[in-house]
């Protein structure tokens, strides 16, 4: 018998978002402060915290929500994502007991206007009918059609047919049971001028607006409305924020813009989500509205560029309003002020190897021949691969921004890191070498041999392994020269990728220019080595903030038995990379066999394709570096560099999964830079979270900063001996005056227990 995860799978084959909902009330561990008693969450309820915002066509997400949700019904959002909207018929009681019937409503309206199409339907499992019809931009959910009647549009979801209840009631198709979808039709005119917006009635004093002079402005704020309210999580503050966007509603439907009822529709939507309060939620919409109501919103007049952002719940909140405990008037917002975007490390950074494109077909062909699978440590490897592919040949944004990127992988002895690498190593070599040139070295001894490389090869890949040492040798404050000249030259290159790199000049030696400079970076290391170097590293260092960093974290993969061999390399896989190195494959065989073949030029500068971004993107980018700058200026001062090259590292990354999904168009869309954002924010997170414990401006303060780090970490306290043990790179006067200071200042406490012999002397942290 086919599951939920089977029927799910389905509509995700037929190129339609899924999300799992509960298929029955759920009795929560929280308890609500006002009546005392659990939290009943209500069955159709999304299960995750992002609600059909977190709807998805990827194959590997749908399986691990239904591995977490085995019996979860299948949600689907209405509107642009599903190709349709659908008209709700329910009936049910209200809260005084009477019935309401929405076929009763129904047939009033087809007896007046006339029968509805024989449309795509489905019956409920409470006993209504959803009725599919063809999307229409302007279709938003709604209520107010008439009793028993909803309209499931733009921000809206349904359960889709094939699901099943806990009690075994079920969501069936009407009339059909071939494979695939019914046939779904387009609303007729009386039904659709029933369910759109209609001209503007109302407005402040002195100001009418225009019907269509501002629509993206309008749809956009609704939109940042309704999804922040719907992001509040449980205890939370849900009910001042519900308020708060009732209001601002209120105020667009005072200026005519919005239908009362609309407004009123979409927020009980948000709040039926929520599955708890309803009666307390309809009243605090009825009160938001009309105060705001009484206080209409002006509404700007467009400008010539509208950059109007579509926003992911989970992580873009989109607010422009001032936070407030009671409604009061606002002020006006102009049309290209932007969304807040919430800075947030994702959970699991699994949920980042899904890019599409060429690199999540790498991501999983890597992980099929692995004994211990990890997605996250293909992820590190792939990404600074196919940047190497890309080269030159491709840049984005005002700046010139290229694709070369810097990646660390971060995981314990024994997590399998040496297997992505040695795959990236099959791929170099296979189809006749025709890949050869952009593998760079695993060891770079000084900065004139990775500049001689770079002059044979303007693009290259180097996979260093043991990183957290050659990290150490090159940024430690003791480091030689020719070591300190590899980490500027590293910090150039990353910076001279649009230009041309000249390095230094030397007696009788002038220096050379390589003009647009393609050198990518993976190394891999365990945490404790990476980290450590750290600790003697500048806080000056401009390296630093530069690498992307993938720290994975929790237990070993488990071992599996693989589903292929390292040497299988599929072919078409092969023709999909050369593609995007825009590589010849029959011409580079032949020039391969011929003598004296040289690889391309890096003696002029590469023309490249500048890769567009939609406007919902430039939204977002702009959204991102606006809340960047407010991080910078919260973090401590070591930590600001790292947060200024977030926006740079996820611009590069960008461009890598564009090309990827696209080498011949490739297009910046809103979906890949909220995920390149992502990403680069959470790997910063991983670096911000030791940054301020570990880098220092001197000597001194790094080993205070070592001294006072085992003293904490250590659980009961740590022997004398041991932490000398621990330091002994570290002068014995120069601890000894270390633990000193943290004894006066009251963070060290030394204790004295007995033993049979000397006493044992432990340091306690106490902050």
């Amino acid at each position: 018998m086919p599951t939920q995860l089977d029927l799910a799978l389905s509509y995700v084959y037929r190129g339609i978002p899924v999300f799992p909902c509960r298929a029955a009330d759920e009795i929560s561990d929280q308890y609500d402060p006002e009546t005392g008693e659990f939290i009943v969450l209500k069955a159709k309820t999304p299960l995750r915290s992002n609600g059909f915002k977190g709807a998805t066509v990827n194959s590997g997400l749908v399986e691990r929500m239904w591995g977490n949700y085995p019996t979860a019904m299948v949600g689907i959002p209405t509107g642009e994502q599903l190709g349709a909207w659908v008209l709700d018929v329910d009936v049910h009681k209200d809260e005084n007991g009477n019935v309401i019937n929405g076929y009763e409503t129904l047939a009033a309206l087809e007896d007046k206007n006339g029968s509805l199409p024989d449309t795509a339907r489905a019956k409920t499992a409470g006993g209504g009918t959803h009725y599919y019809f063809k999307h229409v931009p302007s279709v938003r959910n709604r209520g107010g059609l008439g009793a028993g009647l909803d309209v499931r549009g733009s921000g809206g979801y349904v359960i889709a047919p094939g699901s099943v209840t806990g009690d075994g009631r079920e969501y069936l198709w009407v009339d059909f049971d071939d494979e695939g979808m019914p046939e779904i039709l387009d609303a007729p005119e009386w039904l659709l001028e029933l369910v759109t917006p209609p001209p503007a009635t109302s407005g402040p004093v002195g100001y009418s607006y225009e019907p269509g002079s501002n629509d993206a402005y309008i749809e956009a704020l609704i939109k940042a409305e309704l999804d922040e309210t719907a992001a509040v999580p449980m205890g939370g503050g849900r009910n001042n924020r519900l308020n708060q966007a009732s209001y601002a509603l209120g105020t667009v439907v005072g200026a005519g813009a919005l239908r009362e009822g609309d407004a009123r529709a979409m927020l009980q939507d948000v709040a039926r989500a929520w599955g708890r309060d309803w009666t307390q939620c309809c009243k605090t919409i009825d009160n938001g509205l009309k105060a705001g109501i009484a206080n209409p919103r002006v509404i700007p007049e467009r400008m010539v560029r509208d950059s109007t952002p579509s926003i992911d719940a989970e992580r873009m909140v989109a607010n422009t309003l001032a936070k407030r405990e009671q409604p009061a008037p606002e002020p006006i917002i102009e049309d290209d002020e932007l969304p807040e975007y919430k800075l947030e490390a994702v959970r699991e950074l699994e949920d980042l190897t899904y890019p599409g494109g060429l690199v999540e077909d790498l991501i999983d062909w890597i992980v099929s021949s692995a004994e211990q699978p990890s997605r996250p440590l293909a992820l590190a490897a792939v990404l600074p691969f196919v940047a190497s592919l890309c080269g030159p040949r491709y840049s984005t944004t005002s700046r010139d921004t290229r694709p070369n990127i810097y990646t660390v992988a971060l995981a314990e002895s024994g997590f399998g890191k040496d297997h992505a690498r040695s795959q990236i190593k099959r791929l170099l070599m296979s189809d006749h070498g025709i890949f050869e040139k952009f593998s760079g070295p695993a060891r770079i001894m000084s900065a004139s041999a990775l500049r001689e490389v770079l002059e044979a090869n303007q693009s290259v890949n180097c996979q260093i392994d043991e990183f957290g040492g050659f990290i150490r040798d090159i940024t430690d404050r003791k480091a030689g020269g020719h070591q300190r000249a590899i980490s500027t030259d590293l910090r150039d290159y990353y910076s001279a990728s649009s230009t041309f790199f000249e390095g230094a000049a030397y007696r009788g030696t002038p220096p050379k220019r390589i003009y647009n400079p393609i050198l990518c970076v993976h190394g891999t290391s365990t945490p404790e080595q990476f980290w450590s170097a750290l600790s003697s590293a500048s806080a000056e260092d401009g390296l630093l903030p530069r690498l992307i960093l993938f720290h994975v974290k929790g237990e070993k993969p488990a071992a599996v038995k693989p589903q292929k061999t390292v040497r299988d390399v599929p072919y078409l896989l092969m023709e999909r990379m050369a593609v995007v190195a825009g590589i010849d494959v029959a011409q580079k065989r032949g020039n391969l066999a011929k003598a004296g073949y040289t690889s391309d030029s890096t003696s002029k500068e590469f023309k490249p394709y500048v890769i567009p971004w939609t406007p919902d993107a430039e939204a977002v980018l702009r959204s991102v570096k606006e809340a960047l700058e407010v991080e910078e200026r919260r973090v401590e001062a070591e930590a600001q560099p790292f947060v200024r090259r977030i926006v740079e590292n996820a611009i590069k990354l960008a461009i890598v999964v564009a090309v990827g999904r696209d080498p011949v168009e490739p297009v910046i869309t809103e979906e890949i830079f909220e995920w390149a954002a992502a990403s680069a924010w959470t790997c910063a997170a991983a670096m911000l979270a030791e940054v301020s414990e570990r880098l220092a401006d001197n000597q001194r303060e790094a080993n205070y900063k070592k001294i006072e780090s085992l003293i904490r970490k250590a659980k009961g306290g740590i022997p004398e001996g041991r932490l000398a043990d621990r330091c002994k790179a570290i002068d014995g006067w120069q601890r000894e005056e270390i633990l000193k200071d943290l004894s006066k200042t009251g963070r060290v406490e030394l204790i004295e227990e007995k033993t049979k012999g000397r006493p044992r002397r432990r340091l306690i942290w106490v902050g």
